[in-house]
């Protein structure tokens, strides 16, 4: 019997024995677990920082240029220009100003403004006369009128483009507001060129002014189709501007 229990506990101890030599063949190196671990975390760190780097370069602002030239090839001011991108309804701080347009000398000044959809506009009258200002636009129907010496409720403007004003009393006053998408617009200088801050992805180009001949005074075009020199995009129109009448010369604009 003593000799059978030995038998049998010596080879439980063996048994131990070899579950025990199993269990420390297949402990994990400490030092690999840490490299393992210090992978993981680099590669972590990369994808964050990769994530936070395109996140901040998509909204991100860059300047472009859009130079605007008459069928002659000569650049033309005052033009404006509003372009499209991947977040063209993007509003400017400029949008929660009131803008204004004011009368003087039997006029609207400025001749042409330019507001963000979503912007009002004041009429205050400078004139020591009665005023009507009034627009049959599908873009924005309204009229006011307007004495000296007392304010008026701004007028806002919902949709985006084109708003051409006159007034009742004064047949010759004629004034216009360009009701851009967003606040990726600009009016070209003396050298026809225009610089404009834009976010996201620029993809076309529009050019607006009473006086052009085009249809609808606008030409617009797709990136694909454009020229473009170094920063700076160019736009053609393809048909002469219309010779300005009386004081209705090269437009004003620079300031509104």
């Amino acid at each position: 019997m003593s000799s059978s229990l030995t038998s049998v506990n010596s080879a439980a101890l063996q048994k131990g024995k070899k579950h025990l030599y199993i269990a420390k063949t297949k402990r994990v190196d400490v030092s690999e677990l840490i490299s393992l671990l210090c992978a993981v975390l680099i590669c972590l760190y990369l994808f964050v920082l990769s994530f936070f780097s395109s996140s901040a370069l998509a909204n991100e602002q860059m300047q472009i240029k859009v130079l605007v030239t008459s069928s002659e090839n000569l650049p033309l001011a005052s033009m404006i220009v509003e372009v499209e991108t991947t977040q063209t309804n993007k509003q400017s701080a400029a949008r929660k100003s009131v803008a204004v347009m004011d009368q003087i000398d039997q006029q609207f000044f400025p001749h042409i403004l330019v507001v963000e959809k979503g912007q009002a506009v004041s009429f205050p009258n400078s004139d020591d006369i009665k005023h009507h200002v009034y627009s049959f636009s599908p873009t924005k129907t309204f009229e006011q009128q307007l004495y000296k010496g007392k304010s008026a409720d701004p007028i806002l403007f919902e949709q985006p483009g084109i708003v051409e004003l006159g007034c009742n009393i004064h047949d010759w006053m004629q004034g216009f507001i360009y009701v851009a998408k967003g606040g990726q617009y600009a009016i070209t200088n003396e050298d026809g060129v225009a610089n404009i801050n834009i976010d996201g992805e620029l993809t076309r180009i529009h050019v607006w002014h009473p006086l052009m001949q085009e249809e609808t005074k606008r030409l617009s075009a797709n990136i694909s189709a454009l020229s473009k020199v170094g920063d700076t995009y160019k736009i053609v129109l393809s048909k002469p501007m219309i010779k300005s009448l009386s004081d209705y010369e090269r437009l004003n604009i620079d300031v509104y």
